[in-house]
């Protein structure tokens, strides 16, 4: 029985640990691959306007880059890239959505590492409307054949010619792409083109710098100050480096990515880690504890021993070695039950457990050093005690009365439970953190809404007619377009409120609506109206703020007030209640809601849940009549919504599940050690059934030791989890 839990327990202690290792190697590894990992940083937006809360952006100014490299010792290289969004591309009469476009600079392919397959770096990217697929899209687009020289119809504006093949990015890499397009204009570019190309006064470039070996980072943050504040153009706008392998765990925060899409989060990493650790701690404790009680079993053993002439390190490392061969059991039955159950479990991304638990010889160094810790941890307190008394002690039994063993076994016992009890503490306040912000108000209603995605300029053209059959579907009860939605992004924008200093820079969170927007996604206006098409003006000179926006001017109220947006004064005509837009962990910013009648990027339509699938019939017919050379594509926003919540939840249940685990190998330990203690009462058991005592009063006997001590180890465990849990929840707006 011993055996079995001991075994048991280790096993699942190190498993649990082995398994949070190969998730934590993996989010730690992000953009390490890269042979200058240590050289390339992102250049970061810093925006410094009043009605800006969240500060960081992932864009910065189009000349940025060039800038930089031509103006700054210590950058040997920049690339710039812009997101396309989801393109469409057409290869004669089939047309194929893109998921990660880009485009690049040429230099892209010498900064970074992605394996080119066809292509040479430097010179792929090198030539306008020419672009690389990866290997797994260009099997989509083209099959078996070489994508090489094919061309294809970016956006039904204009031809691409293929001119690579790159591999496709490894899970760990913050850039995830599938077609990538150059960067460089053609020589009809619109002047319009050239100028946001040129342009010091907006932004809309991740830009990416290597520097020279041995470069400071801060002397060459400072030099970006520099050639920024010395440009005409956004005064309150600010630039800074974030080292290439922060991209991944660092950017909570930071807004505007059209790159980073696969955004881990540092905290979960630390708190699924110091789970791990713990639970290795729980098992440790269990063996050690475990093999504490035993060892009174073996004393007769160890006294025979001392008196045949055995020393004490003998006897020691008899007891090292029996616990490094129980360690060395469970770590193979651990790792075996790693690769067995380890797919099974619902990690955000696929993982390849041989490779993250064995990446090289250091790594493997750094587990058997760990297994050989465990070891010595686990056989310390008979290897040292025990080895250590005195031969004719040990025989005459005066071992097992001794209460050293006892204090210890209790100590451990309080510990364990210390760190169980947290572990659940801690999992429950994270647990109702993150219902709360799921459940919370966001100002809105999110069911019943289809959106379809119209930035195709061949769908702007015919969307009058396109809007025309959808309102004569009855299931539909209202549609409006916006330039976005929530959480899906916003865009910013400039404005001077009336009154204001004019030397005072205003940046807004900004988006364009139609008049139905309000009424179809469910937002109530906190005072004046809503746009109108009666109200022929509003287009031009009207605009509608939310109460952040209020705030953040420092107004009771709005409507009749004057802003100048983009040089154009405007009345405010409404304010709208504030309503979430972003991450439920950023305060709400201040936001403007200006009017454009017509398509606007996005159209949502609102169905009642039981007209779904019959809606979604006629709106793909009306859709095939009218777009038939286009994929009908749409997607529920209550599902895109709650991407927002994607991360939290697949953290939540991974921490339940590894929690569960925790309790499991603290109970195994406790009943092993009940089931020790009522062995070693055999006899006063006995005596006492025989004077009358029930089996309720025996197991008050045995358990009312081990109650004192889970009582002791909530009275430690709630004071140390309410300080850490309090730390670890200012970090949250809304909490």
């Amino acid at each position: 029985t011993f055996t079995l839990i001991n075994l048991s327990g280790l096993v699942l202690g190190i498993s649990s640990c082995l398994l949070i290792y190969a998730f934590v190697s993996f989010e730690l590894s992000f953009d390490k691959f890269h042979n200058d990992a240590d050289r390339i940083y992102r250049v970061l937006g810093v925006d410094e306007a009043i009605g800006v809360s969240n500060n960081q952006v992932g864009i910065v100014m189009a000349p940025l880059g060039p800038a930089m490299e031509n103006e700054i010792p210590q950058v040997e290289q920049t690339v710039r890239m812009q997101g396309q969004g989801r393109a469409l591309l057409t290869i004669d009469e089939n047309a194929y959505y893109t998921q990660f476009a880009y485009s690049a600079e040429p230099s892209f392919f010498e900064i970074f590492d992605f394996e080119l397959l066809a292509g040479i770096p430097g010179e792929a990217l090198a030539a306008p409307r020419t672009a690389v697929v990866t290997e797994t899209f260009g099997r989509v687009l083209f099959g078996n054949d070489d994508p090489v020289g094919e061309v294809v119809s970016f956006n039904n504006s204009f031809d691409v010619e293929i001119v690579g093949v790159v591999a496709d990015p490894p899970a760990n890499s913050h850039i995830q792409l599938d077609f990538l397009s150059s960067y460089i204009l053609p020589s009809d570019a619109s002047e319009q083109q050239v100028q946001a190309r040129e342009t010091w006064g907006s932004i809309s470039t991740s830009t990416y710098a290597r520097l020279a070996p041995g470069s400071s980072e801060e002397i060459v943050e400072d030099q970006i100050t520099r050639i920024v504040s010395g440009r005409d153009g956004m005064v309150t706008f600010g630039a800074t480096l974030q080292p290439l392998t922060d991209s991944h765990l660092n950017s909570t925060d930071i807004l505007f990515e059209p790159i980073n899409n696969t955004k881990g989060n540092r905290d979960q990493v630390f708190i699924l880690a110091s789970v791990a650790f713990f639970i290795l701690l729980i098992a440790a404790f269990n063996f050690m504890n475990l093999s504490t009680a035993r060892s009174s079993t073996r004393a007769k053993e160890v006294g025979v021993r001392k008196v045949n002439g055995a020393t004490r390190s003998q006897l020691a490392l008899q007891f090292m070695l029996d616990s490094l061969l129980y360690v060395l059991i469970a770590s193979i039955a651990a790792l075996l039950l790693v690769f067995i159950i380890g797919p099974a479990i619902p990690f955000p991304v696929e993982i390849d457990f041989a490779a993250q638990l064995f990446p090289d010889i250091f790594a493997v160094a750094l587990l058997v050093l760990a297994l050989i810790g465990l070891s010595l941890l686990a056989g310390s307190y008979p290897a040292v005690v025990l080895s250590g008394l005195p031969a004719m002690s040990v025989l005459k039994e005066k071992f097992k009365h001794s209460s050293s063993g006892k204090w210890l076994r209790w100590t451990l016992v309080v510990m364990q439970f210390t760190i169980s009890i947290g572990i659940i503490i801690g999992m429950l306040v994270v647990n109702q953190q993150l219902d709360y912000m799921r459940n919370m108000d966001i100002g809105f209603n999110r069911e019943g809404i289809i959106n379809l995605r119209l930035q195709d300029p061949v769908l702007a053209e015919n969307y009058d007619a396109f809007r025309d059959q959808l309102i004569a579907i009855p299931e539909i009860t209202s549609l409006a377009t916006s330039g976005g939605m929530p959480g899906l992004g916003y865009g910013r924008t400039g404005m001077q409120p009336e009154g204001a200093d004019p030397d005072d820079i205003y940046i807004m969170s900004g988006v364009n609506i139609d008049a139905n927007y309000f009424d179809t996604m469910g937002m109530r206006l906190a005072e004046g109206r809503n746009y109108s098409e009666d109200f022929g003006s509003d287009a031009d000179d009207a605009t509608i703020l939310n109460q952040a926006a209020l705030r953040a001017l420092g107004w009771t109220t709005g409507v009749g007030r004057t802003v100048s947006i983009g040089g154009t004064d405007r009345q405010i005509v409404g304010v709208v209640e504030d309503f979430h837009f972003t991450s439920m962990r950023m305060q709400i910013e201040p936001l403007i809601m200006n009017y454009t009648e017509g398509v606007n990027g996005f159209l949502s339509l609102r169905v009642a849940a039981a007209d779904v699938s019959m809606a979604l019939e006629k709106v793909e017919l009306a859709w095939r009549q009218i777009y038939p050379s286009h994929p009908f594509e749409y997607s529920f926003f209550n599902e895109e919504f709650e991407n927002l919540f994607t991360d939290d939840a697949e953290f939540s249940t991974m921490l339940f599940q590894f929690t569960f685990i925790a309790i499991i190998v603290a109970c195994l330990g406790l009943y092993g050690l009940a089931s020790f203690s009522a062995d070693q009462k055999t006899k006063e058991i006995g005596i006492r059934k025989v004077l009358g005592a029930t089996g309720s009063n025996i197991s008050s006997l045995i358990l009312k030791e081990y109650f004192v001590l889970i009582l002791v180890s909530n009275v430690i465990a709630w004071p140390m989890m309410y300080l850490a849990l309090d730390s670890w929840l200012n970090g949250f707006i809304y909490r």
